[in-house]
C-alpha cells in the first residue's frame, strides 16, 4: 500500500507506457508522393494509405513495441557510428523530385556514415563515453572501428548510406544464406536513399535482436537488375494514383522459390526447393479486412479465419508440387 512518505518505487509503468503512448504516429492523410519505405511493397495496401484510407485495426500494443526495438537496435548502431567518429547525418530528409513517370519520394536514411573522421577526438569520445561504461561490449566495438579504420583509411572513407533493419533470431538464421534477396521492400528503400543522397554506395544492414550477429550487404547505384525492379515498382505506382484506379489486391498465396517443402515417398524423405505459402503481408496488414473481406472484433481474429479460408487451397497447390515431383522419380 502507498503512503505520502513512501519511497518504493519503480520504472515498470513509465517504461511500458512511453514505449506505446510516447511514439509519434504519422498523420493519414491523402498524398501524391511516396515514402522510400513503402517501396517493393503491395500496390494495393500503399494505394489506401496514400489516399488517407482508415486502416481496419489500429496497430496492437506489441507491434508497436516491435517497432520500438527496432528503432532501439538502430540507435544502437548509430552511437557506435558517432562515436567512432564517422556519423554524418542522422535521419536527415531528402527527396528524389517528381517527373512525368515518377511521384515523389521522401527519403530519410538512417545514417550517412564515412568521410574524414577526427580519429584522436574519437578515441577520447570513446573512453570517455559514459553509455560505453554501462555497456563495455559496445565501447570495445567502437575501440575496435577506431583502431581498425583509423590505420586501414587514414585519409578518410567513402561515404555511405547506412540502413538499418532488426529480425529476431530464429529469422536472421533461417534467412541467413539469402538474408539480402529475403526483403526486397528493404533493397528498394536502402536503392531509393543512394538516389537521393547522390551517393553511389550503400549498406544495408541487419541485427539480430536476441545474439546481437550483424550481416552486411553492399549495395551499388548501377547495379542494373536493382534499377529495373525499382523503376517497375515506382512507375507502376505512379500510374494507379495518377490515374486514379485501384491496384489489385494480392495474393493470399504466393509462391516462394527460398522455402522448402519436405516430405516422405515410398518410406524415403524428399525436399522440394520452392513451394507455396501464405502471404505474409496480409498476415501483417492492418488493411487485412480491406483486403480479405473477412471481418471480426480483432486482426488476429481475421487472421485465423483467412488462414482457415485458404488452408485446403494451399494444400492442394502444394500437394501439385509433390505429385509433380513423384511422377519425375517413377521415370
Amino acid at each position: 500500500m502507498e503512503t505520502k512518505n513512501n519511497t518504493s518505487w519503480t520504472l515498470v509503468k513509465i517504461w511500458n507506457d512511453q514505449l506505446i503512448f510516447g511514439r509519434e504516429q504519422r498523420e493519414l492523410y491523402k498524398r501524391d508522393y511516396m515514402w522510400a519505405s513503402e517501396l517493393g511493397k503491395n500496390y494495393y495496401e500503399r494505394y489506401l494509405k496514400m489516399n488517407a484510407i482508415k486502416p481496419d485495426f489500429d496497430y496492437e500494443e506489441r507491434v508497436l513495441r516491435k517497432f520500438e526495438a527496432g528503432n532501439f537496435f538502430e540507435r544502437i548502431v548509430g552511437f557506435v557510428l558517432v562515436s567512432a567518429g564517422l556519423l554524418i547525418y542522422d535521419n536527415k530528409p531528402y527527396e528524389i523530385p517528381a517527373d512525368k513517370d515518377h511521384l515523389r519520394i521522401s527519403v530519410r536514411p538512417d545514417f550517412v556514415a564515412g568521410g574524414k573522421p577526427d580519429w584522436e577526438k574519437a578515441r577520447k569520445n570513446v573512453d570517455e563515453e559514459l553509455l560505453f561504461k554501462l555497456m563495455p561490449n559496445l565501447g570495445r566495438i567502437a575501440n575496435q572501428v577506431v583502431k581498425v579504420f583509423s590505420e586501414k583509411y587514414p585519409d578518410g572513407l567513402k561515404e555511405l548510406v547506412f540502413e538499418i533493419k532488426s529480425l529476431n533470431s530464429m529469422v536472421f538464421w533461417a534467412k541467413r544464406d539469402y538474408l539480402r534477396e529475403a526483403y526486397p521492400h528493404h533493397l528498394l528503400q536502402t536503392f531509393a536513399e543512394m538516389k537521393a543522397t547522390g551517393l553511389n554506395e550503400g549498406r544495408l544492414f541487419y541485427i539480430s535482436k536476441d545474439d546481437l550477429t550483424t550481416a552486411e550487404f553492399p549495395l551499388f547505384i548501377n547495379d542494373e537488375k536493382l534499377n529495373e525492379i525499382y523503376e517497375q515498382d515506382v512507375k507502376g505506382m505512379t500510374h494507379y494514383i495518377r490515374q486514379g484506379i485501384e491496384p489489385p489486391k494480392p495474393e493470399s498465396i504466393v509462391f516462394d522459390p527460398k522455402k522448402n517443402l519436405r516430405f516422405q515417398y515410398n518410406k524415403k524423405p524428399y525436399m522440394i526447393k520452392g513451394c507455396y505459402v501464405e502471404n505474409w503481408e496480409i498476415a501483417w496488414s492492418n488493411y487485412i479486412s480491406h483486403i480479405t473481406g473477412i471481418t471480426s472484433k480483432t486482426q488476429k481474429e481475421v487472421v485465423g479465419k483467412w488462414q482457415a479460408s485458404i488452408r485446403n487451397e494451399l494444400k492442394q497447390k502444394n500437394a501439385l508440387l509433390k505429385e509433380e515431383f513423384k511422377n519425375k522419380l517413377r521415370k
